[in-house]
Order: structure tokens, then C-alpha cells, then sequence
């Protein structure tokens, strides 16, 4: 449904707009959008998961948007001595990941507890998620 320049911050974000108001629709906070079995990022946040205590998030390409908030997360993790990967995540891997989380500029950093209506995990917000969450509020100055 989306174009092949993702990176590009444009006013005709139609196709994001559409995904969202269908995870609305279906009762989700979210939409993870997927090209080629690889989750990319959500409507309007960068996606994450973790396991083993790795976190992983798509390379910067033309098929995500940089995100500002998704910067910070990455240099406090590696700051704190979290090791972070951008690398790409699968749909199925994001499955059977110990945590799923997003970013955004009006998110913050939230916890994804259930994936396509099953658990993330154990169904609770994560201990690397909880401190990406405490990691990115001091160095929002939040």
C-alpha cells in the first residue's frame, strides 16, 4: 500500500492514515507495517523488538521514516550499555520476540504487549522496554 520512499516526511501519507484507522478499527493501538515479511515500523512510530536483551529495529533506508524519537532511544540504550542492532526484524520473528515496543514523538517509548491478538512475551511490559522507557525520559529531560 505504500510508496518506495518511506523516508520521506510528506503530507500525503494516505496509506499510513488507512492502516491506522484500520487497527483502530480492529481495536489496536497500532499497525505494524510489513514489506516482504519484514516489519518495517508503525502508521506513525518505529518499531522495536528485543530478545535475549538485544534490541533490534529496521536500518535506516527509504523504506522507514528517521525518527527523532527513535534516535534518542538508540543512543541512550548504547549509552546505558544496551546492546542495540539495526537490523531487519521479521513478522515472525517480531512473533515470538521477548518484547515488542514503539517510539514516537507523541508516544514516547510504549510497551507492545499483544501482537495480532497474542502475548508479547508474558503479556506485561518487559524489564529492557521499562528501562528504554526510564533511559529516554532523562534524556528527553522528561
Amino acid at each position: 500500500m505504500r510508496w518506495s520512499r518511506c523516508d520521506i516526511k510528506v503530507i500525503s501519507l494516505i496509506a499510513n492514515c488507512l492502516a491506522n484507522q484500520e487497527a483502530k478499527e480492529a481495536g489496536a493501538y497500532e499497525a505494524i507495517l510489513v514489506r516482504d515479511g519484514i516489519a518495517l515500523e508503525g502508521t506513525h512510530t518505529s518499531f522495536f523488538s528485543v530478545r535475549d536483551g538485544i534490541v533490534r529495529t529496521a536500518p535506516l533506508s527509504n523504506l522507514i521514516l528517521p525518527g527523532i524519537t527513535r534516535e534518542i532511544v538508540i543512543d541512550a540504550s548504547l549509552r546505558a550499555g544496551i546492546d542495540v542492532r539495526e537490523e531487519a526484524v521479521s513478522l515472525e520473528d517480531a512473533r515470538t520476540a521477548d518484547e515488542l515496543f514503539i517510539t514516537g514523538t507523541t508516544t514516547e517509548v510504549v510497551p507492545i504487549v499483544k501482537l495480532d491478538g497474542s502475548d508479547v512475551g508474558d503479556g506485561k511490559p518487559g524489564p529492557v522496554t521499562t528501562r528504554i522507557q526510564e533511559l529516554y525520559r532523562t534524556a528527553a529531560g522528561i
